[in-house]
Order: C-alpha cells, then structure tokens, then sequence
C-alpha cells in the first residue's frame, strides 16, 4: 500500500520546513534527519505535502508525529501530544493510495480525512458503493442536555436539506462530545450542514459556514469498497482536540493512540443521563447561578471598588481588554493591569484572558488574572474572575471584618463555587464547560499578609525592589509533578510527559487518551474532572517585610512561556525605581511579546499581568 502526507500547517517561519517522523525505518524511526521531508509552494502554502509516497505493508500500524525543522534541518519543535496512529488496514484494491490529510496548529473546520487517490488517470467506475455505506463522526460539544446533532444535506439519504429528516448521530456518557451515525450508504457528491436539533426534533442551529462537500465515494477508479468510509467533521473545536479518522470494515474503533472505548452506535437515554449527572449534581447543589445584574448589584453595594475585563469583538493583536469599574479602588497600594491579545496564526481568536482587582470593605484587596482554553475559555475566564471575588463577599463574609484564619478556607470555596457555578451558568446560557475552561491564579493581601492561590499554570510572584530577589512563586501545578500525578493516575486519568531541549511538557488525558489538558488543575473542564483535575487551589500565606519594597506581579502563563520569575523580578526592581510601575509593566509585557515572537514566530499567547507595590 502506498501512503502520501498532507498536512496544513502554517506555524513556520522563512526557510523552516516540516517533516514526518516515526516509528518505522520508512519514517525515519524517530531519527528527525531521516523522516520525510513535506514540502510547500506560495501557492499551497499552508498545506505540505510528501514529494515521495511511502510503502506500507497492510495491516501494519505505525506512530508517528509532525515536527517542524529550520534551513539546516535541525529540529526546532515537535507535535505536542501523543504519538499520531497509522493502520492500514485490509480491503483497499491495490495500487491505491491512502492519502493522509491532517492539521496541526491551523484551524481546519473539515478536520482529518483519509481519502483514496488513484496515481495514474482514472477510469470510471460503479455508480454506487456496492455494499458500501458512509459513517460521519463528529466532534462537537455545544450542545444542552436532551439535544443532539443531525447531518442534514442535498441527497435523499441526508434528508433532502429537511432537518426532520437528516441522520441523527447519537453520543454515550463516555465519549461526548464525539458523535457518530450509523453507516448509511451514499451515491455521488453531496453537500451537507451539522444541525444542532431540540429533543423534539426541530432545529436549535444551523452550522455557520459554506455547505460541506462529499466527493463521489466511487470516483478514482477504485474498485467497489466492503468497507465503511468515514467521515470525520470538527464543530466549535480547535484542531489540537481532534480524534484521528481511520477507513476500515464496519466493526472499526476510534483507532486513539491508546487503547479505547468503542462509542455506543445506539446511546440509550440512561447513556445521556449519565453523561449530565455531574452537571445535575452541581445544579442540585447550586439551584441557580447569580445573574450578571445581580454581580454587578454587589461589586456596586457591598465592597469597596471592583474592576474586570470585558468580552469584545474585533480585537487585533496587542489590544488592551476593555474594563468596566464599581465604586474606586485604593490609589495606595495601586494595581496596574494589562490585558493583550496574542496572536494566534492557525485561526482568528478572541483574547482568553481576563482579570479582576477587588477592594473589599474588610480592607483586602483580591487580584485574578485567570487564563481561558477551549471553545469557550473566555467566557469561562470572564465569569470566573468575577464570580470568585463575589462568593467571597456573600458567602465567606468579606463584606466586613474577617478572621485570617479563616481566609485560606474562603479563598478555596470561592474556587470550588467558581467551579459548580460554571457548570450551571453555562447550561442556563446555552454553552457548555465539558471542553472548556480556565487555569487561574488570585492573590490577595493587607498590609503584610498575602495569600497565594492558583490552579493551574498562571503564575504570582512576590519580589523585592531592594535587592531584585524572588520571595515566592506559586507552583505551576504541571500533570508531571508527582503529586498531581498521583492524584490523576487514582482517579483513572494518564498522564503523557515529553522531554526535548531540556523542557518537559505533561498532558491529562481521560482514559483511552481522548481528551488532553496541559494542566493539572483549572476551573471548568468539566470532562476531566472525574480524571482528576480539580478546580481545588493550593493556598500559601506569605508575610512579607515591607521595607523590602514588596511587589507582586500575578499574570497568566503567556507571561511566563519563556520568561522565568527570577528574570520577570530582577527586571521589574529595576525597572521601578526608574520609569514607575506603569511604565513598567509596559515594558514587561512587550518584553514578553517579544520573547514569543523570537521562540513561536507567528503565533503569540494572549498575555495579562497585574503589577502591585505592596509598600
């Protein structure tokens, strides 16, 4: 069997190239010299493909990865998560050729597809599959419960574009948000939509894009297919989310790089039920999520002064977020925020960051800078960064004097209520949290005690002006630290560790390796919770000497990509005494702007950071 590559991936600079590398001696076996090198032209660009068509022996399964390589054909950075899966499997009349078509870093809205291409002009053949049929598997989480999604098209089979009459694709409790039909056979192109219907059958939303299209399955010249085709589809997901695809009998798995689940073609409604009983629970246990009126009601009645980040459109790269205030946060100690968009080259994004500042009236001042991912990370992040300070207003009693030795309690169950809130917030408004969410850090302090809390990898420093030392950071809470591990392995999540350049980078993944997170803990993520990443913070008391010239800097982790937090402090105490904070922080960001443009190129993370001189 002859196999080509077709990757589009447009995160490399001038004079890069990427290459395959992989288990197999055809491959290279993982030696990066001697995988294939892909190639590209202005006009193709940003798809790659193999010049050479590879040989594989049917039946045979081989690993393999992307990497991206420089002029000398070093390599300067590999796909992050686990090994990609060939299987070629029995059934294909030879001399096909399975042509590969994948992402990486570029969002592709069509997804894998694995195709058959005839090398030399093709005959005509069959004008039906015989015994053939198609299955579509879907990836799409925007659903609420009772929902589900259709494959609505032009030919008869797909309903004749009546949603009543589409393919319903049905779910399990373990595999949402994948969805799959049962194989259904097909003639001839098709156009086709994804359809989100309600439980009675009508259509909720219409996929927003250009009809997808479906060539002749017969076309080619291949002989007449056994075999079910499958088609694989992405919907409100990145690609770095996506499952593989795989052409095989009808008796075929997900293929995961790690032995899985095969999804229920039938989910029966216990199957649902079970899927939302952790978003039931949270209900039962939080009736009702505040409403942003009644948010707003507090910041503007019960504490002091209150700042946070709003949700906008038509943001470019650098913009600054848009801010809404209550009441007046104090000149002394005052907070300095910057909030930028990143720029993220494989697809037009919103920025995910978001922050609050709060002044509470016990006379603590609490800082967020939380961090969003997935489809819906910034709205994770926009609602927690507030709805952390406002439980801890109306439920820890920061609406007046506070025992310090209760404070660690309350910054724990401000982070836990965050979490269930989430959950129920986001059902009521018609998005979800199973693939979305948000690493997060808050610092609060008065006078000399600050407390630490985070979950995840956004980061707080405390630093002296006086001699430019680190008195603390926070712990990234990576999946590769023992104790985290632990915790996920118990719980029955697999951690994935890669070590390269000196850097080890951990990914969560639920069991069979579906779904990967590259924190330990985060707000939201709600199909992971059961693998062990918690929304639970750690919790540190700091007291500081005060003559030291104390600040705090506490910033999401596109700060601290690549810049460390002995460095980040060395450079704010000098920086301060010269130009004042504000400058300062000014001139941390585009520091760490750059950092991004000399390591990524093209793609830069969003970035927020919050400067406070505590002296």
């Amino acid at each position: 069997m002859l196999v080509s590559f077709r990757v589009k991936c447009s995160d490399t600079r001038l004079g890069f190239h990427v290459r395959v590398v992989g288990s197999t001696p055809a491959l290279g076996a993982w030696d990066p010299r001697k995988g294939i090198a892909l190639t590209t032209s202005p006009d193709d660009f940003p798809v790659w493909k193999s010049a050479a068509q590879l040989t594989v022996d049917k039946g045979s399964i081989c690993e393999y990865k992307y990497i991206i390589c420089d002029d000398t054909g070093a390599t300067v950075q590999w796909e992050d998560g686990a090994n990609r899966t060939l299987c070629v499997v029995e059934g294909l009349a030879p001399p096909s050729v399975l042509s590969i078509s994948e992402s990486w870093m570029t969002y592709d809205p069509d997804h894998v597809r694995f195709g058959h291409a005839q090398p030399s002009a093709p005959g005509k053949a069959s004008a039906s599959v015989a015994g053939g049929a198609v299955e579509f598997i879907l990836k799409c989480a925007e659903t609420r419960v009772g929902w589900h999604v259709r494959v609505v098209g032009s030919p008869p089979a797909l309903g004749g574009w009546d949603p009543h009459k589409g393919i319903a694709l049905c779910t399990s409790a373990s595999d949402f948000p994948v969805w799959r039909s049962q194989p259904i056979p097909l003639e001839g192109e098709a156009e086709y939509k994804l359809v989100i219907c309600d439980d009675t059958g009508h259509a909720v939303v219409w996929e927003e894009r250009a009809n997808r299209t479906m060539r002749d399955l017969t076309s080619g010249g291949l002989a007449p297919l056994s075999s079910v085709i499958a088609v694989y589809a992405v919907w409100g997901a990145q690609a770095d989310d996506q499952c593989d695809l795989r052409s095989s009998d009808a008796n075929r798995t997900l293929c995961a790089p790690r032995a899985s689940t095969l999804l229920e073609r039938n989910a029966s409604k216990s199957d649902l039920d079970g899927m939302t009983s952790e978003r039931q629970q949270a209900r039962i246990e939080l009736e009702k999520a505040p409403c942003q009126d009644l948010l707003n009601k507090t910041f503007a009645t019960k504490v002091r002064g209150h700042i946070h980040g709003l949700i906008q459109k038509g943001e470019s790269h650098r913009d600054d977020r848009e801010r809404v205030s209550f009441g007046s946060i104090p000149s002394a100690p005052p907070a300095f925020v910057a909030c930028q968009k990143g720029h993220k080259a494989f697809m037009q994004s919103c920025n995910q960051d978001n922050f609050s500042v709060t002044h509470f009236n016990s006379g603590h001042t609490l800082v967020c800078a939380f961090d969003g991912h997935g489809p819906y990370g910034h709205l994770v992040a926009t609602r927690a960064v507030q709805t952390v300070p406002w439980f801890m207003v109306n439920e820890s009693g920061f609406s007046g004097a506070v025992d310090e030795e209760a404070v660690e309690e309350a910054l724990t169950s401000a982070f836990e209520k965050a979490q269930r809130d989430l959950v129920i917030h986001s059902l009521e408004n018609h998005w979800d949290v199973e693939c979305s969410g948000c690493t997060a850090v808050a610092v609060l302090f008065k006078k000399d005690k600050v407390w630490t809390c985070n979950a995840g990898d956004c980061r707080a420093v405390l630093g002296s002006e006086v001699d430019g030392k680190v008195i603390f950071a926070t712990e990234d809470h990576k999946a590769h630290i023992q104790r985290e591990r632990d915790r996920i392995e118990a719980m029955g999540g697999e951690v994935l560790v890669q070590t390269g350049g000196g850097v080890t980078t951990s990914r969560v993944l639920a069991a069979g390796g579906k779904v990967g997170l590259s924190a330990a803990r985060a707000l939201g993520d709600q199909s992971l919770k059961k693998y062990g990443v918690c929304a639970t913070p750690e919790v540190v008391l700091t007291t500081v000497d005060l003559s030291k010239k104390v600040f705090v800097i506490v910033a999401s982790d596109g700060m601290w990509q690549f810049l460390s937090s002995e460095c980040v402090v060395e450079a704010v105490a000098a920086k301060i005494p010269k130009v004042g904070p504000a400058k300062t922080l000014e001139l941390l960001q585009q520091k760490a702007f750059r950092e991004w443009s000399d390591h990524d190129g093209n793609y830069c993370d969003d970035i927020t950071a919050v400067l406070v001189q505590l002296w």
